[in-house]
């Protein structure tokens, strides 16, 4: 009985060795990860980002970019067929 409580022991006091220091070898400041990954973390959550600058441009050859198909009420195709939006998102064809 006595040695079954000893072995019983010895097995905890293992396990609990070896989760301490199995902790410790994955805690974040063992290695200095985490530093960096909160530097990464601060760096993305900058709102300050400066972007480049873009130009926007239209095709002004009454049709392409920035030009929709001009339909009347009754969705008839009009004259011209295209007209200007200045959206880029609009495309006439």
């Amino acid at each position: 009985m006595k040695k079954k409580v000893m072995i019983a022991a010895a097995i905890a006091v293992m396990a609990g060795a070896g989760a301490y220091f199995g902790n410790a070898s994955n805690s974040p400041s063992s290695d200095g990860r985490s530093d960096l990954l909160l530097e990464n973390a601060e760096a993305l959550s900058d709102m300050e980002i400066e972007l480049p600058e873009v130009s926007v441009t239209c095709d002004n050859s009454y049709h392409g970019r920035c030009w929709k198909l001009n339909f009347d009420e009754n969705g008839i195709l009009g004259m011209p067929a295209c007209i200007f939006t200045g959206n880029q998102n609009n495309y006439c064809f």
